[in-house]
This record gives structure tokens, sequence and C-alpha cells, in this order.
């Protein structure tokens, strides 16, 4: 089943104060977009004014998916990453192939005596990268305490 949530531009912090409407977020953002614009500054090198040509709405794919009791979040569109670190662990082809030659219990006691500290530490580290993880903190939990609803339904996202 999907699940489809568009939160909003803008929320409110303090409670009692009506959210932003549609045209309230539109009016919003069309004033950030004119305040960054250029408009045709400079007293002795003039430029023409830069043309605002058009001004969209997107939704950006976050997925949510959860996992051991947790919510990881993905980017949908695989623009950020995550870099993990993780101990590597001593070959074990060496191990195998000397317990497999072993015939007699002897032997397998002896192969086992000798690499008794085999896998007791680790050779290094390796890097592994999960592309779209979003492991921000700050954003998880920014974005799992966004109030939304409709008229005036407050509610909190929880998965």
């Amino acid at each position: 089943m999907k699940t489809k949530l568009v939160l909003p531009f803008a929320v409110y912090r303090r409670s009692g104060i009506k959210g932003f409407t549609k045209n309230m977020e539109m009016a919003a953002v069309l004033y950030l977009t004119e305040s960054d614009r250029k408009k045709g500054e400079g007293h002795i090198l003039k430029r023409s004014d830069e043309k605002l040509v058009f001004l969209a709405e997107g939704h950006y794919p976050i997925w949510l998916v959860p996992w051991n009791g947790a919510t990881l979040l993905f980017d949908g569109l695989g623009i950020v990453e995550h870099m993990l670190l993780h101990d590597t662990l001593p070959d074990i082809g060496g191990f195998k192939k000397d317990m497999q030659s072993a015939r007699t219990s002897e032997a397998h006691s002896a192969v086992l005596s000798q690499n008794a500290d085999y896998f007791k530490g680790f050779v290094g580290e390796e890097k592994k990268t999960i592309e779209g993880l979003i492991s921000s903190p700050r954003l998880h939990a920014r974005l799992f305490s966004i109030p939304f609803g409709s008229k005036g339904d407050r509610k909190t996202i929880s998965f």
C-alpha cells in the first residue's frame, strides 16, 4: 500500500496559530525567489534584469522503510548517501583449507590450537556506501515532528 504525505512548506511552532494556506505558501516562495533575484543593480556596469521564467512546486520523494523497530529514511532521488565503516574479519580461506585437510580428530585439534587467536582481532576497516540513506539525526527529528492535517486538525507524523 502506497501512502503519500505532502509536507507543508512552513510550520508554525506556537500552538493556537493557524497554519499556512496554499496561497500563503505560494506568496512566501515567490517572495524568497524575488528577494534572491538580481534586478539590474550596479552603478558603473549596469546589468539587465534577471527574468523569472517560471516557478514550480515539486514533490521530493523520501522513502520511509521500517527496520528493526526503527524507521529508515531514504532519498528517492539518490542524491544523499551514507558511508558506513565496519571492521573486517581475517580471511577464512586458509583456516577452512586447513580444517578440510585434517582427517583425524587429533589433526582437527591441532588446527584449532594453531588458529586459536586467528579470529580474535580484525584486519582493518572497510567502507560501504549506502546510496540514498539519510542518516542525519537532526533531519529525522525535524521530519517526524512536523504537524500536518486539514482545517485545524493538527497531527504529528508517527511511523
